[in-house]
């Protein structure tokens, strides 16, 4: 591309990390507005915004079929979490926020090893069902926890999200807000990687038809920055700005798969075309995922 070639630029606050600074269009436009990257914090996001309603969205009844499966993952990588961060960190897990705990089957994983557990979520219907299994769980957003829920703000020794910051309206105030709920604890952050091979293929409108056709997937596609629901997307530089931002210090910057031994349990996909598929993004350095491990010292 030459310099007459490059592509517009625009002023548009970024939702990501409310930088006023100039917005690059990518030229994609699968949904309903366009795609445009941050050149402050090196985030995608859809301009203007699609409202995603999670509730009813046919999610937390998955959730709900697949709760043998889940429980038996979660039993499984709760206890490898915990060794993991005491070994590597020196930090002992005895209470765990999840972020977006979904029906909370991670919940009976840490309970099963000893831990104090709480999750959060926006989707009533999976805090319902996963307070009928047991667990300490309440329907907020991150973004609101100081107000809405302050008997869940206390210092946890690991707060863990797994796929749900691409989700969130205000990732920056989420960052913040972190400071309120580990003080001395761990953060672990998993999310899509902006440039990951799968999202890649999924933006785009013919190819992500055909795996919904395939997989019987009905759910509506407009909502794409990478063929699925989400407004946001994050690269290694946008988690590292909002980071620097909030004070919080980065223990480990990583892409990784959705198959990960130890923190891969939101959508793992153990199918050997997926297991090949994902070896080829390791060799491009386009794996599905990036995790984040920090820790804030307030």
């Amino acid at each position: 591309m030459t310099k007459n070639q490059q592509k517009p630029k625009t002023t548009i606050t970024c939702p990501i990390c409310h930088s006023d600074g100039r917005a690059i269009s990518t030229g994609r436009h699968i949904a309903k507005g366009l795609i445009y990257k941050c050149e402050e914090c090196s985030g995608y996001y859809l301009y203007p915004p699609e409202v995603v309603e999670y509730t009813d969205s046919g999610w937390s009844s998955s959730r709900e079929t697949g709760w043998q499966r889940d429980i038996q993952i979660a039993k499984e990588l709760a206890p490898k979490i915990a060794k993991y961060l005491e070994s590597h960190l020196e930090q002992p897990v005895q209470s765990v926020l999840e972020i977006g705990c979904g029906s909370g089957y991670m919940g009976i994983g840490f309970q099963s090893i000893g831990c104090d557990y709480t999750g959060i979520d926006v989707d009533a219907k999976s805090i319902e069902f996963a307070k009928s299994k047991g667990i300490n769980a309440h329907c907020t957003k991150i973004e609101d926890i100081q107000n809405s829920h302050s008997n869940v703000v206390k210092n946890y020794d690991l707060v863990i999200s797994s796929n749900v910051f691409e989700h969130l309206d205000d990732p920056s105030k989420a960052f913040a807000n972190l400071k309120f709920i580990s003080r001395n604890g761990i953060i672990v952050i998993i999310v899509p990687n902006a440039n990951g091979l799968f999202g890649r293929l999924k933006a785009n409108k013919v190819l992500s038809k055909i795996s919904q056709l395939i997989q019987g997937n009905n759910r509506d596609i407009a909502y794409s920055i990478d063929g699925y629901w989400h407004n946001l997307a994050y690269t290694k530089n946008t988690l590292e700005h909002l980071c620097v931002k909030e004070g919080i210090d980065i223990a480990s910057l990583d892409f990784m798969s959705i198959n990960n031994p130890i923190f891969g349990f939101v959508q793992p996909n153990r199918t050997l075309l997926y297991r090949i598929a994902s070896s080829v993004a390791k060799i491009l350095k386009m794996d599905s995922e990036i995790i984040l491990i920090g820790r804030l010292n307030y």
